[in-house]
């Protein structure tokens, strides 16, 4: 009778035990699976919310800048944790091209070096030009409202490229524009055993765009890692776990065909003679520019962000094909954090695109080329 006893207590403490055990692993459940779990599901449901809100940023900065004069306009944006700031310098993009085609000969180049540490050197690659030609270029500094003339030099009478460091005074950031300018010989005359020119006529062969985009970024925190949005040229960039993708498309594609249609209006149809728009490449680039005491802010809070259409550094560029050429190139280097995934949205969105290195992609069989720069100032106020 005394064992039978003796069982039951030891069946009381096995029940206590295992009800304990049972208890502990629920617990430890929650902590290593349930709560990183709803941390995650809170995290994702923040940047949703930042993305939708920077949709009507989006919104608010088409509008300013198809609006005349200094026009302006007030977006609200609230989130509940996480830090959003502003920067001015965002990801790069150098559109380059030709602007000269003659009977003499063929001009193209290639440029590099324009996306690392030092902003005041890039090689300049003139690799297919006409006999008896010298070059410079000249550096307009938007920004600064100042230029600068570098000779690049011509080798008279010798056809081999000409691959030259540039060297500049002032760094090579926001927005620039770089004009290769040739001298053309209007008189030739042969002497000395070879060919020579003189009463050089100047024209503009090749044009440079340098472009930094500026970026709205908001970052958060969550159980996997750090998450951040990005709000760019017109596009939204979420990140997690090192993977990035392109949320929001930039809404400048509609233009693309709207450019296409009226080119093919007003412009002799031979332009159009493939009868597709492919052959016309319309481009569009923002620049976003802090413009307010506050760049970055955290916690808790709503925030008025003020978008001011700045039109001192706005530019517009139109290049048509001529008929002894028939087609043209166009380059895009894209150097930054988001490089990727701008350089997958180009080639998503347009024909013929052919990737010649790891920064650039080469846009070929192009007939009309827009190129559209903007800037907007953005001012960012913490209301409470």
């Amino acid at each position: 009778m005394r064992h039978c006893e003796n069982d039951y207590a030891v069946s009381e403490i096995l029940g206590v035990i295992f009800v304990l055990t049972t208890m502990t692993t629920a617990i430890s459940m929650t902590l290593f699976w349930a709560i990183p779990s709803m941390d995650e599901a809170k995290a994702n449901e923040r940047v949703q919310s930042v993305i939708n809100q920077f949709r009507f940023l989006d919104d608010a900065v088409n509008d300013v800048i198809g609006q005349s004069g200094n026009s302006s306009h007030i977006v609200n944006l609230a989130v509940d944790s996480g830090k959003l700031g502003i920067s001015g310098v965002g990801d790069r993009f150098v559109v380059y091209y030709s602007l000269w085609y003659s009977q003499a000969g063929n001009f193209s180049f290639n440029v590099s070096g324009m996306g690392d540490a030092d902003n005041r050197k890039f090689w300049l690659n003139i690799s297919d030009r006409p006999l008896l030609y010298s070059f410079y270029i000249n550096i307009s500094y938007i920004y600064l409202n100042e230029n600068e003339r570098i000779n690049v030099g011509g080798n008279q009478g010798e056809d081999t490229p000409i691959i030259k460091p540039i060297t500049t005074k002032t760094d090579l950031v926001d927005f620039v524009r770089i004009d290769i300018i040739c001298m053309a010989p209007t008189q030739i005359s042969l002497f000395g055993g070879g060919w020579h020119g003189s009463d050089y006529k100047e024209s503009i062969v090749g044009r440079i765009w340098l472009s930094d985009s500026g970026a709205i970024h908001f970052d958060t925190a969550s159980s996997s890692g750090s998450r951040r949005v990005v709000y760019e040229n017109n596009g939204v960039i979420s990140t997690k776990q090192s993977k990035k993708q392109l949320d929001l498309k930039p809404s400048f594609y509609d233009g693309y065909f709207e450019h296409a249609k009226k080119a093919h209006e007003y412009e002799p149809s031979w332009w159009f003679r493939y009868g597709n728009p492919c052959y016309m490449q319309y481009m569009r680039f923002i620049q976003l520019r802090p413009d307010s005491d506050i760049v970055s802010s955290s916690g808790r809070a709503i925030y008025k962000i003020m978008v001011k259409n700045n039109y001192s550094v706005i530019a517009h560029e139109t290049r048509i094909a001529t008929r002894g050429e028939q087609e043209t190139s166009l380059y895009l280097q894209i150097f930054g954090d988001n490089a990727d995934v701008w350089r997958e949205y180009f080639r998503s969105i347009y024909c013929s695109v052919k990737e010649v290195s790891e920064n650039t992609l080469r846009f070929v069989k192009t007939i009309y080329i827009v190129l559209d720069f903007s800037r907007c100032d953005i001012g960012l106020e913490r209301l409470g």
